[in-house]
């Protein structure tokens, strides 16, 4: 499909698709379909959003962390160095979007406050990337997913034991 784009529209404008990008985007390439159509993620993504059934702050907080890591660090493709790492890429493959809007967000096991989201939604989008980057497995986003769930009533009790100190200290004060 790339190719296609490149020899009838692009090439008319001066401009080039890097390769593969709109088979990820259309999910033409093997793999599960969060993995591959980010398109109908996205899609479905924007349908949750409008519904409000998904805290926004989750995603925002997952994708932009994880992007800026990608960015800076690199994703771990050979010949990347600081600062040129292809966030593209590193979004259209592995299920981060997926992650990001259907699995992050479940209003179960993820927290409550906004505040926290920003936080839980960061800590998600850091492990990810460090188990991406670093790792070998190839579940890293669900493994950052989990992790971030197991922590976050911990994360919730520090948070309102931290209300509450705050709470105490200016009542007495």
């Amino acid at each position: 499909v790339t190719a296609w784009l490149n020899d009838t529209i692009f090439s008319n404008l001066g401009a080039r698709l890097p390769a593969g990008y709109i088979d990820l985007a259309l999910g033409f390439r093997p793999g599960t379909l969060g993995e591959s159509a980010l398109l109908i993620v996205l899609l479905g993504s924007l349908v949750l959003i409008s519904l409000r059934l998904i805290r926004f702050a989750i995603p925002v907080s997952m994708l932009g962390t994880f992007m800026i890591l990608v960015r800076v660090f690199g994703s771990g493709l050979p010949g990347e160095e600081v600062m040129t790492g292809d966030v593209l890429f590193a979004l259209s493959g592995g299920g981060v979007m997926l992650a990001a809007f259907y699995m992050a967000t479940d209003p179960v096991s993820s927290p409550v406050s906004k505040k926290l989201c920003v936080v839980y939604g960061a800590a998600v989008g850091t492990l990810t990337f460090i188990f991406r980057r670093w790792g070998a497995c190839t579940e890293s986003v669900a493994y950052a997913v989990l992790i971030m769930n197991v922590l976050t009533p911990f994360l919730e009790q520090t948070a309102r034991a931290s209300v509450l100190k705050r709470g105490k200290v200016a009542h007495h004060g």
